[in-house]
């Protein structure tokens, strides 16, 4: 047998013993867990049927949802409840429908002419969620508005958008984590809709609560032309009171242990196979 090869020998049965002991089982269950990929949460939608003044809607999502509530506008462009004819609000799990009927007819004018329904809900963990649909549902908007958030606060400025007269803004405030301390109701009457005439102020602000949620603009032009614009939410639900360092960690953090997990498996590994050589020399030359 040549040196390499006597070398060697002692080498895989120290491996076969360490992923066997307690620590090497160990620190391969470690490896698993901070490279295994990450589990994501379920989602929550709605599909929209209008018919007349019949509304179905069906949860399209893998969770249920909570605490149901439909708005439609009325003549004056505020937010009226939608009447429940089928279905329990209270709990609609996937695939479950829900049946109501639109209390008034809204006007055939600007926004009314999209005619939007507003649903809310909540999730199992008391979040508030919302999701705009549409009668009639508008062209997205060729010319956004320029938009800047700074944490709960939307603005917005026309800038060289010279067609844009009226915008209509739909924005559901959240509280985030605040409101879970809360004990768990439906849904409040929502914001009406914001009307912003662009020739009497250059800029629209709009409050999204600690939430930082979304908000969904409605552009008119001056022909009655209307365009939808929509701001996405400013953070993710439940990381308002997060700090910025701790979301990174949230990230990164998996990723570098499962660095210095390896790192010191292969320290432990190394260290065992020298203790090992050491001893096979030692008791050779004796």
């Amino acid at each position: 047998m040549c040196f390499r090869q006597r070398l060697a020998d002692p080498f895989h049965p120290v491996i076969n013993r360490y992923l066997k002991s307690a620590c090497g089982r160990y620190v391969v269950q470690c490896l698993l867990l901070c490279f295994a990929p990450m589990a994501y949460a379920g989602s929550i939608g709605f599909s929209v049927n209008m018919t007349g003044e019949d509304i179905v809607i069906t949860n399209t999502g893998n969770e249920a949802a909570y605490q149901m509530t439909e708005w439609t506008l009325n003549a004056s462009g505020q937010w009226q409840p939608v009447q429940w004819q089928e279905g329990n609000p209270a709990w609609v799990a996937p695939g479950k429908k829900l049946t109501g009927r639109r209390l008034s007819l809204t006007a055939d004018t600007s926004l009314g002419r999209a005619d939007p329904l507003l649903l809310m809900f909540h999730d199992a963990a008391g979040s508030q969620f919302s999701q705009l649909a549409w009668r009639n549902t508008p062209a997205l908007a060729t010319h956004p508005l320029h938009v800047q958030r700074q944490d709960h606060r939307v603005t917005l400025d026309k800038g060289d958008s010279k067609n844009t007269v009226v915008t209509y803004a739909i924005a559901v405030p959240d509280e985030g984590i605040a409101s879970l301390a809360r004990a768990f109701t439906s849904s409040k009457t929502p914001p009406h809709p914001m009307r912003h005439d662009w020739t009497k102020s250059a800029s629209l602000v709009i409050e999204t609560g600690q939430g930082q949620r979304g908000a969904w603009l409605i552009h008119e032009n001056a022909i009655g032309g209307l365009q939808v614009q929509i701001v996405p939410d400013g953070l993710p639900a439940g990381q308002e009171q997060i700090p910025r360092w701790l979301v990174w960690m949230r990230l990164h953090l998996l990723k570098w242990a499962g660095i210095l997990a390896l790192v010191g498996m292969h320290g432990v590994m190394a260290g065992l196979m020298w203790s090992a050589h050491r001893g096979k020399l030692f008791t050779s030359h004796r």
